[in-house]
């Protein structure tokens, strides 16, 4: 089954990189090949590996502002209206099932998928994905109480409380449609929430895990801005019917880079 990170409270904090989780450059390429062969963009970038940052993408061409640099079809997109909507029996019990808080959702169906093994249509990309998600989760009372501050220890525990609330609800409801003869673990649960927490994107409330546009490893904008309530993020990220499109909010320069 899934692996996720023990942390301790107070100590470094490091994330997997390729070769620790091993990750094998032929699971790179396949992902790269699924993405296009199902209907993915792909212009000027590719996937890459970053000392002591890990995995993500850099420009493989020049990158100038406002051209397309991904675009990710519907179909490709773990959403909400992607489980509603499909005509996969099962998908469309998961959202009854689970349809009343669409993070527990998206939770279960990524789970759901992922237990699927070589049979799911996201195979290539999970295979890519991070073994290894910091999470607060794991640390004890005591070391959260080490923490000394009261109101954020008292938060994370609320937090905690909620997620264990939401895999005890998960295992009950999933029992009859669940595709593998191993039931996911606490652990397991607690990876794919931190995935969808961490990876995904909201648009008017609603969450998408959208392929290759989460491996973003972003470098602070040259221009100074004022806040504007996400709209710079939203101009450059677009999500239609027909998928995801995501623009260059900067010049890249590549020749610069090699």
């Amino acid at each position: 089954m899934l692996s996720t990170l023990l942390i301790l409270c107070g100590t470094a904090l490091v994330v997997a990189d390729s070769a620790s989780s091993g990750l094998k450059e032929s699971q790179v390429r396949a992902f790269k090949q699924w993405f296009t062969d199902k209907g993915g963009v792909v212009n000027g970038l590719d996937v890459a590996e970053f000392e002591g940052m890990g995995r993500g993408i850099q420009a493989s061409d020049d990158v100038v502002a406002d051209q397309e640099v991904l675009f990710i079809p519907a179909s490709m997109i773990l959403s909400a209206n992607n489980v509603k909507t499909s005509d996969d029996r099962d998908h469309q019990q998961l959202f009854k099932l689970f349809q009343a808080d669409e993070q527990e959702l998206l939770t279960a169906f990524l789970l759901f998928e992922y237990a699927k093994g070589d049979n799911s249509f996201w195979k290539p990309y999970f295979d890519v994905l991070p073994v290894y998600i910091p999470n607060l989760g794991h640390c004890s009372a005591d070391e959260l109480d080490g923490l000394q501050h009261p109101p954020f220890a008292n938060e994370i525990k609320r937090t905690n409380k909620k997620t264990r609330a939401a895999y005890q609800n998960f295992l009950i409801k999933i029992n009859e449609i669940w595709p593998s003869s191993e039931a996911a673990t606490e652990l397991d649960y607690m990876w794919a929430a931190s995935i969808i927490d961490s990876r995904a994107f909201r648009f008017q409330g609603s969450i998408n895990l959208a392929p290759f546009s989460d491996m973003f490893n972003y470098q602070p904008h040259d221009a100074v801005r004022q806040p504007n309530a996400g709209n710079f993020f939203l101009k450059h990220h677009k999500l239609t019917s027909a998928g995801l499109q995501v623009t260059a909010d900067r010049f890249v320069f590549y020749l610069l880079l090699s």
